[in-house]
């Protein structure tokens, strides 16, 4: 027999997250089942939530699926704890994966896995002591004694005689003869003949003759002769789609304005949106200054620890960035959507001095518009999970031709 300090060592190994004071795996019932996809991706049941603590541990690191209990929070439910949706369910969820990502692409189940809520503390100590003693002593005797002899005395005969032979006699012959002839001669003769001739004569000659000439002759040349140049944007620029988020955030783009953050502008709560800047000064301002920014899941949420230094694999932007340039976080897209919480650090050069910290919440539970400003960056654009581009124009519109004097055609 293993002792007791194995056991728990064994049952540590194998089990990922532990559920203290509960039923491991919590039950699926008809009112909370996070293993199936609620309808159009809304939410949980409030009940759900309250009896389910996988469930709330989820939403506490994600607040989007609070929002909506998507693919990734489905597969995220049964794979951070150990196939928690039971084998029967196991080739469905495999099904999902294979379409659930962006776009239609598969789940990296990989990155899921990186970003599992943290394991729970076991309880110190076993949660109750073994019995003193046996709970009761094994029986006397056996309860009842066998029968003295076979309960019933055979019969002296058999019951009844066998039955009679066959009761009915064959069927007789053919009941009727038959018929002596066909019933009907055919028909005589078609009824009717061929119909007369046409009714009418065909009409005479056409009722009008064609117009004499086209009405009016085109112009000899355009009535307006068109613009040296294009006419001037409008001075407020606007968006062509609507300019808040729907969906989980898969792309983000930011312009990089520099400067404190005190030009923040956003309707992010504070306990999701929170800017210091290093010193008094903060990024610089002038055009063209570089400055060095990263972009990387906030530290408590779920990120390793290695003594007193941070340790974080997953980073979604890092490189210079001067003021009045853009940059964009997962751009290459490999990342299936951006983390719930993000921290933007500016630095004035690698490895540099501290400038600024900015934390955001990217996953669509809290607003999320065009043109918000965080501290020294401004959002520009992002892509949603399911394709959809918010931008400040939809691409690959045109909208303005001009025309130069070689002729030589160009869109703006």
């Amino acid at each position: 027999m293993l002792p007791l300090r194995s056991v728990l060592i064994h049952l540590a190994l194998i089990a990922p997250v532990v559920v203290v004071g509960q039923q491991f795996p919590p039950p699926i019932t008809d009112e909370c089942d996070p293993c199936m996809l609620v309808q159009s991706a809304q939410v949980l049941s409030d009940q759900c939530k309250l009896t389910n603590p996988i469930v709330a541990q989820i939403i506490a690191l994600d607040s989007g699926c609070g929002r909506n209990w998507d693919a990734f929070c489905l597969i995220k439910y049964n794979d951070c704890y150990n196939q928690a949706c039971g084998p029967a369910r196991q080739a469905l969820i495999n099904n999902l994966a294979m379409t659930g990502g962006p776009l239609g692409r598969a789940v990296n189940r990989t990155q899921i896995l990186t970003d599992c809520p943290e394991t729970l503390v076991p309880s110190s100590h076993p949660t109750q002591f073994p019995s003193a003693s046996p709970s009761s002593k094994p029986s006397l005797r056996p309860s009842l004694r066998p029968s003295d002899g076979p309960s019933m005395d055979p019969s002296s005969s058999p019951s009844s005689p066998p039955t009679p032979g066959p009761t009915p006699p064959p069927s007789p012959g053919p009941t009727s003869l038959p018929t002596p002839r066909p019933t009907k001669n055919p028909t005589n003769n078609p009824t009717p003949g061929p119909t007369a001739p046409p009714t009418n004569a065909p009409t005479n000659a056409p009722t009008n003759a064609p117009t004499n000439a086209p009405t009016n002759a085109p112009s000899e040349s355009p009535t307006i002769s068109p613009s040296a140049r294009p006419s001037p944007s409008p001075s407020t620029p606007f968006p062509t789609v609507d300019p808040i988020c729907q969906g989980r955030p898969w792309v983000i783009t930011f312009l990089y304005n520099g400067g404190d953050c005190s030009q923040s502008y956003n309707l992010q709560p504070r306990q999701k949106f929170d800017c210091t800047d290093s010193g008094s000064i903060g990024p610089p301002t002038n055009k063209g200054d570089e400055s060095y920014i990263t972009a990387v899941p906030r530290p408590e949420n779920g990120i390793e620890q290695s003594g007193n230094e941070t340790v974080n694999e997953t980073v979604f932007f890092a490189g210079t960035v001067p003021v009045g340039e853009k940059y964009t976080l997962n751009a290459d897209r490999v990342f299936d959507k951006l983390a719930a919480e993000m921290t933007l650090t500016i630095y004035d050069e690698e490895d540099g001095n501290l400038l600024q910290v900015v934390n955001v919440h990217l996953s669509c539970s809290q607003p999320l518009i065009l043109f918000d400003k965080y501290g020294a960056s401004e959002v520009t654009q992002w892509v949603e999970t399911d394709g959809r581009i918010v931008s400040l124009r939809e691409s690959g519109i045109v909208t303005g031709v001009y025309e130069e004097d070689l002729g030589i055609t160009d869109s703006f």
